[in-house]
């Protein structure tokens, strides 16, 4: 460990070396390398400046990395510079086998081996110049390229959606022909809108297992347990750690941004036709859980490399705005108020329908809103801009409720299913295996541990108007709708959550659905509300009525 950050190789008297300092300006491009011959790249150090910590942040995304082996046309190495040093957003310093970044700089030992030339190039797609000093050693190769390949890293993100049938993974990795995976570094933004939140941070990440495919086999040879153990470490570990094979470069107590690497040396994983890598992601993009990587192999000639350049976004880093709640349900004159889960940049909104830019109003406290509008934000440093993130703000009048109430009889309708899904379905598309009557929302008429669901259907009388509090906490998911609104939104596989959404009402009685679905391990389903001279308590079967 003490030997970290220090090259593997001896010094050979034939090595040659490439040292410069450079200026790259907007949109140049410049060769850091041009090689005619045999050799292999055996050290490569790049020592960039900025100005500030929000200058890195963009400049490191903006800085491009490309690599070709032998005249090839695509590139086998294509990187933000930051990422494929193994570390994202900004300069987080760490020290690994391969991989680092220090206060000298950063530092790559991954060998790249060719046969008759090498082309190294750095990119400026910003809006700055930049300046930066840089080295390469290189040596004649000692290896033949048959055993050992050509040395690939491609950041992504996104790419290669998976089949309905194999959600939640999420490509890491597609490639076909002879070669070795070598190992990964996964940037994680979490900002997860869809369960609730720990006091105002989001939810953890990961569990995710790891699945590696082999040579077309049909179920995975690795199958792991957890994200977090893939990396090293149990439990969600909110600090920051640095080993040879495995590191936590970057992290906001879980939150926020995450940044690990796993470096597959001493393991490393071979295959003779092909090669397909995931990492299971439980919540998506419109959750706010967004992944990033740069996946890292050796892949001989005549293999395929599925993986094209890709628009290099840098929302990728920046964190955008969530406005909480999502879709806002609340009386005329209130004051809304937008939550920002980000500490990078500035927020600018519009309420006009436009999509917002650096040059729209910027957001400080709060809004105040007086009609049905759509709120629309996004986070910028200088003219860099995050994705633009909506929320439907809407004004009603309190719920009336049921002018006819005869016939009412104490208890709700309910239809049982069993089935498997991972988020609430259309349940017109299946067909309940009982029904009946039931005296509240529990699920005391389950005929199975796993893999079921339930629907309640029924009215609910509240004594006073004013604004309710309604509460499903459930694992794993659930949904409630009042008079055709849904007013909590509690879906997904997850464990025991609770979620609040707030709904005016009138006094009287008011029409309701509640829809739950289990998946694995624990079943919990709890219905609470809280309004006008009532606290929070359960909604018993003293105010449901069918």
């Amino acid at each position: 460990m003490s030997k970290l950050g220090t090259s593997p190789y001896h010094s050979d008297t034939s090595d040659q070396l490439i040292s410069k300092s450079i200026t790259l300006r907007p949109g140049e491009s410049f060769k850091l390398a041009d090689i005619n011959g045999s050799f292999a790249i055996k050290s490569f150090k790049v020592n960039p400046h900025f100005v500030n910590r929000q200058d890195e942040f963009v400049g490191l995304r903006r800085l491009i990395l490309q690599m070709k082996w032998d005249g090839e046309k695509q590139a086998s190495v294509w990187s933000p510079l930051g990422d494929f040093f193994g570390t994202t957003p900004a300069i987080n310093y760490y020290k690994s086998f391969p991989l680092g970044m220090t206060k000298d700089g950063f530092y790559c030992y991954w060998y790249m081996p060719f046969q008759k030339s090498a082309l190294v190039e750095l990119i400026n797609n910003g809006y700055k110049t930049y300046n930066l000093s840089y080295e390469i050693i290189y040596e004649r190769s000692k290896e033949n390229l048959h055993n050992t390949g050509y040395f690939h890293a491609k950041w992504h993100s996104d790419v290669f959606p998976v089949k309905k049938e194999m959600e939640p993974d999420w490509t890491l990795l597609k490639t076909s022909g002879k070669g070795r995976f070598l190992g990964v570094m996964l940037h994680v933004m979490n900002l997860n809108t869809c369960m609730p939140f720990m006091g105002s941070e989001p939810c953890w990440w990961g569990e995710g297992d790891e699945k590696f495919f082999v040579d077309g086999e049909k179920f995975p040879s690795t199958y792991g347990t957890g994200s977090e153990d893939y990396f090293g470490y149990a439990w969600g570990n909110a600090t920051l750690f640095q080993k040879a094979y495995h590191n936590q470069t970057m992290t906001t107590g879980n939150t926020t941004h995450q940044t690990l690497s796993r470096w597959h040396i001493m393991d490393n994983i071979p295959f003779q036709s092909s090669f397909n890598g995931f990492i299971e992601k439980y919540f998506s993009n419109e959750c706010g859980v967004k992944y990033n990587c740069v996946v890292y192999w050796y892949l001989s000639g005549e293999g395929l490399d599925f993986h094209k350049e890709q628009p290099v976004t840098i929302d990728s880093v920046i964190m955008y705005p969530v406005i909480d709640p999502v879709r806002l349900i609340e009386l005329p004159g209130k004051i809304i108020k937008v939550g920002i889960r980000c500490k990078e940049g500035k927020i600018h909104y519009t309420i006009d329908g436009s999509d917002p830019s650096s040059g729209s109003p910027v957001y400080k406290d709060s809004l105040s809103i007086s009609k049905n509008t759509v709120l629309k934000a996004c986070a910028c440093i200088g003219n860099y801009c995050s994705s633009i993130v909506s929320g439907e703000c809407v004004f009603i009048a309190p719920g009336a409720g049921l002018k006819n109430i005869n016939g009412l009889k104490r208890g709700l309708k309910f239809k049982y299913y069993e089935h498997q899904w991972t988020k609430i379905p259309d349940f017109k598309n299946f067909v309940a295996s009982d029904s009946g009557i039931i005296d509240k929302v529990t699920l005391g008429k389950q005929k199975v541990e796993d893999h079921f669901a339930f629907t309640f259907e029924g009215i609910i009388k509240v004594p006073s108007d004013g604004m309710y509090n309604f509460y499903l906490s459930s694992d794993d998911g659930s949904k409630l709708y009042i008079n055709n609104i849904c007013v909590v939104d509690n879906d997904n596989c997850h464990g025991e959550t609770e979620v609040m959404g707030k709904y005016p009402m009138k006094a009287g009685y008011h029409p309701f659905r509640v829809e739950y679905f289990e998946n694995e391990l624990y079943q919990v389903l709890r219905f609470s509300y809280e309004g006008p001279g009532i606290r929070k308590q359960e909604v018993s079967s003293s105010v449901l009525f069918h």
